[in-house]
């Protein structure tokens, strides 16, 4: 690393800093010293941040290349390469009528007819 000059005109070796504070408990909640070590409450190293390292590459599954394919994505036709019959194909929305009980039906009627002399009132003032 390098060498820093305070404020006050003090030079600070960080090189030296962090090799003399890497047993030091880091601040946070992940229960680590600065170098990385899982630590317990007494400071005691319990893995070591090189097994962590190991650990982490040696359970990483690595998918092979072979399942890449190397065709090209066929491209979209535009509007003006479609014809007329492939026009046609395109697939409409029908609203389906929901499933009503009697007393649904006639409540719906009601209320429509109800909504409809609405309208009309307004449309003749």
């Amino acid at each position: 690393m390098a060498v820093y000059r305070s404020a006050k005109g003090k030079t600070i070796n960080m090189d030296t800093l962090t090799t003399r504070n890497e047993k030091v408990r880091a601040v946070g909640n992940m229960r680590v010293n600065a170098r990385g070590d899982m630590v317990d409450s007494n400071n005691n190293i319990i893995v070591p941040a090189t097994k962590r390292v190991q650990n982490a590459y040696t359970n990483a599954s690595f998918e092979s290349d072979n399942n890449v394919s190397t065709n090209p994505i066929p491209a979209q036709k535009t509007a003006s390469q479609l014809v007329p019959d492939e026009l046609s194909k395109v697939p409409t929305i029908q609203e389906e009528e929901p499933d009503l009980t009697p007393e649904e039906k006639e409540l719906f009627e009601e209320v429509d007819s109800e909504a409809k002399e609405v309208v009309t009132k307004k449309g003749t003032k």
